[in-house]
This record gives C-alpha cells, structure tokens and sequence, in this order.
C-alpha cells in the first residue's frame, strides 16, 4: 500500500512554479512531484555509482591525469 508525504513550509512561489511546471504538462500537482519523486529515487546515489576500485567516476579522471606526463 502506498503511503503519503506531506512537505510544510513550502515557500509560495515555490509551489506556483511546481504547479505552473504540472499544468504545463496536463499533470496534477501530485501526480508531477510524484514523478519527480519516482525519478529521483530510480537514479543511483553516489555510493552505488562507485565501480569494482571503489572509487566514484571523478576519482578516477582525477587518478588518470594526476598520473599523465
């Protein structure tokens, strides 16, 4: 069963753009940061990005051109 989230203080102009971003869309209010949501919860945290050397993508780049000549 789904739960709900409830956000406070939610500055006005904030929510006016959310919701002109929604409109735009054809998409409720809840069913946009719904989407927002999903998405942002499907996309891998830094953690997760880290490879088999343990290190994130721009350790490695760091690695490589530290060790250029």
């Amino acid at each position: 069963m789904a739960d709900s989230v409830q956000i406070r203080n939610v500055p006005d102009d904030v929510r006016e753009a959310l919701a002109a971003r929604a409109y735009a869309q054809g998409q409720s209010l809840d069913h946009y940061l719904l989407t927002l949501l999903v998405e942002d919860a499907g996309r891998p945290q830094a953690p997760e990005r880290r490879g088999r050397s343990g290190l994130s993508p721009i350790e490695i780049t760091k690695a490589v051109l530290d060790n250029t000549p």
